[in-house]
């Protein structure tokens, strides 16, 4: 029974968090179709088998646990928020980490952005923009700094 309790409390976090995170990202990262494609065919393969195979309440709030877990990532979306920068589930990072960028631009609508911590590459990612935009976005937020 405890169990239940943290699967419906991860569920209902894991779904904040991502509506939250949505609304926050001002400048979008391009992202790979392919493999959001996979994580949201696993999302249904797993509510079709939870559906199929809730035979007691484990079952089901278990496999709604990871279905919710699966559109999770599917839906998560990298970019720059107004504090920091989501890379990945597992890489979110402020601006106050980073003390110089660059900017390249690799067609029409994408940018690759560079984030550096003194000289170590901290953050590569592609975004849906222009470098003059950019730079004008993260210019009130990534302040240069004197290296020790």
């Amino acid at each position: 029974m405890t169990i239940n309790i943290i699967y419906i409390i991860f569920s209902v976090v894991l779904v904040g968090f991502t509506i939250w995170q949505r609304f926050t990202i001002v400048l979008a990262a391009k992202r790979n179709m392919f493999v959001q494609a996979i994580w949201v065919i696993l999302a249904a393969v797993m509510a079709f088998l939870t559906y199929k195979n809730a035979h007691n309440l484990d079952i089901l709030l278990g496999g709604i646990f990871i279905t919710v877990f699966f559109l999770a990532v599917a839906l998560w979306h990298p970019g720059l928020s107004q504090w920091g920068v989501f890379k990945s589930m597992r890489q979110i990072l402020s601006y106050q980490a980073f003390t110089r960028i660059e900017t390249e631009k690799v067609d029409e609508k994408i940018t690759t952005l560079k984030m550096y911590s003194g000289d170590v590459l901290v953050v590569q990612i592609k975004l849906k923009s222009t470098p003059k935009k950019i730079e004008k976005f993260l210019s009130t937020r990534i302040k240069p700094r004197e290296e020790l």
